[in-house]
C-alpha cells in the first residue's frame, strides 16, 4: 500500500516572464573518487524517498531530480549545494528543460504542470496547468523549439499545451471522442526536427501523431513488450521512447515479461528504423533472466552507443553500453544495480544515474510511525570514459 498523496490546493500563480538561461559550465566536481573502470564515481547524495528521474540542466550548472515528496531538488554542479523547489502537491512524474531561455517544466501524478526559472536564487512557479490529467499523470516532453508541451497519463489520453504559459492546444485521438490510446499511456518523444511525437502505451503501441496539429499517423508494433495472463493484471509496456541516429531511429525500452502478480522480466529495448515503422532489431544480453526486470530509460551517447538503464527484482539491474547494430554490448555494469534513470552532462563526461534501494518496495515494510516507508533512493553522478568502439 503506497503512501497516501496530500489533498490538491487550487491555486495558481500569474505568469511570469522566463529568464535567459545560464552560461554553459563544463567544469568537473572537486574531489573525485579513485576509478573503478568506466564508472569513476564523483558525488552520491542519498534520498529517503524515491526518485522519478534526474537530468542536467542544458547549461550544465543544474542536476535536477524529481521526487515523490512533491519535491524538485536542484542540485548546483560546482558546489553541490541543494535548492528544494516547491509547487507540486503530489508524487513528481516527469521534468523537461528548455534548451535556451532557462525554463524547467515538470509535472506530478496529479497532473499539474508547473513551469520555473531554474536558475532563479529561490525559484517559484511562473505558472501551472491544473488537472492536465484525470488519473495518474505519466510523462511529459517538451518540443525541439520549446514551444510545445506534450503530456499523457493513466487516463489513455495524450495532451499538446503551449510552453509559453501552459494553455491547452489539443487533446490527441485516433477516433473523434475516443481517447489516444487503448491503455495507459506511459512516455512520449518528439521526433528531433520536430514533425511528429509519438506516445507509447501498456499494450505496445506506439502512435505516431503529426504537428503542429497532432492529427494521427500511425502505429509501430512493440507488443512484444506486453504480457496479459489469464485472470492476472497486465503487465509490461513501452516505459521510455527515445530518438537516437539524428531521428532516422527509435529505441522503445521496456521488457519481455515473464509473469504478472510479483512480476518478473527480462529488460529489453526495441529497435525501430523511423522511415519504415519497422522493427530492426533489439538490445538485450544474453545472459540475462526474469529477475532483471525492465530496460527504463535510454540516451545515445555523442560517440554512438545507446546507455541503458535498467531495473529488476531484489539486487539485480545494470548500466548497459550498446552500439546498435553490435551482436553483443560493449558494457554491462551490473554493479549498477535497480538503475532507473540517466543523463548525459553536457560536457559529455559526467553521468547522472538514479538508483533505487534493494528493498521490496511492495508495501510490506513500515517505519516506525507504521508507515509505508518506500524505496529510499541514490542519486550518483560519474566520471564516464566509455570503452572504445569497433
Amino acid at each position: 500500500m503506497a503512501a497516501p498523496q496530500p489533498a490538491k490546493p487550487a491555486t495558481k500563480p500569474a505568469p511570469v516572464a522566463a529568464k535567459p538561461a545560464p552560461k554553459p559550465v563544463a567544469k568537473a566536481p572537486a574531489k573525485p573518487a579513485k576509478p573503478t573502470g568506466p564508472l569513476k564515481p564523483l558525488q552520491s547524495f542519498d534520498h529517503e524517498i524515491e526518485l522519478a528521474t534526474a537530468a542536467f540542466s542544458p547549461c550544465g550548472k543544474y542536476l535536477v531530480a524529481a521526487g515523490t515528496d512533491a519535491t524538485l531538488y536542484r542540485y548546483d554542479t560546482e558546489k553541490w549545494e541543494r535548492t528544494e523547489l516547491k509547487g507540486h502537491n503530489a508524487w513528481l512524474s516527469a521534468i523537461a528543460f528548455h534548451p535556451t531561455d532557462g525554463r524547467l517544466f515538470s509535472l506530478d501524478s496529479w497532473g499539474r504542470i508547473c513551469a520555473w526559472n531554474y536558475a532563479d536564487d529561490s525559484p517559484k512557479p511562473l505558472w501551472t496547468r491544473e488537472d492536465a490529467h484525470k488519473g495518474w499523470a505519466k510523462h511529459l516532453a517538451l518540443s525541439p523549439d520549446g514551444k510545445l508541451l506534450a503530456t499523457c497519463g493513466a487516463d489513455k489520453h495524450v495532451r499538446l499545451w503551449s510552453a509559453t504559459d501552459g494553455s491547452p492546444l489539443a487533446t490527441l485521438a485516433r477516433e473523434k471522442d475516443k481517447p489516444a490510446h487503448d491503455s495507459v499511456a506511459f512516455t512520449l518523444a518528439f521526433h528531433p526536427d520536430g514533425s511528429s511525437l509519438v506516445s507509447g502505451d501498456l499494450k505496445g503501441q506506439i502512435h505516431e501523431w503529426a504537428l503542429p496539429g497532432g492529427e494521427y499517423k500511425r502505429t509501430l508494433d512493440a507488443k512484444s513488450l506486453f504480457l496479459h495472463p489469464d485472470n492476472i493484471n497486465d503487465v509490461g509496456g513501452v516505459r521510455r521512447l527515445v530518438f537516437f541516429d539524428a531521428g532516422k531511429s527509435l529505441a522503445a525500452c521496456g521488457a519481455n515479461p515473464a509473469t504478472a502478480g510479483f512480476v518478473t522480466a527480462k529488460p529489453v529495448v526495441l529497435l525501430f528504423d523511423w522511415s519504415t515503422g519497422k522493427q530492426t532489431g533489439q538490445l538485450q544480453p544474453p545472459d540475462v533472466t526474469a529477475q532483471d526486470g525492465f530496460a527504463f530509460d535510454a540516451a545515445q551517447h555523442p560517440a554512438g552507443p545507446l546507455m541503458v538503464a535498467a531495473s529488476g527484482s531484489q539486487g539485480r539491474g545494470a548500466f548497459w553500453y550498446w552500439k546498435p547494430g553490435d551482436p553483443a554490448p560493449i558494457l554491462v555494469d551490473r554493479l549498477q544495480l535497480h538503475c532507473r534513470s540517466i543523463s548525459l552532462h553536457p560536457d559529455g563526461k559526467r553521468l547522472a544515474m538514479i538508483r533505487y534501494g534493494a528493498g521490496g518496495g511492495n508495501g510490506k515494510k513500515l517505519d516506525k510511525e507504521g508507515m509505508y516507508a518506500g524505496n529510499p533512493c541514490t542519486l550518483k553522478v560519474f566520471e564516464f570514459t566509455p570503452p572504445a568502439t569497433a
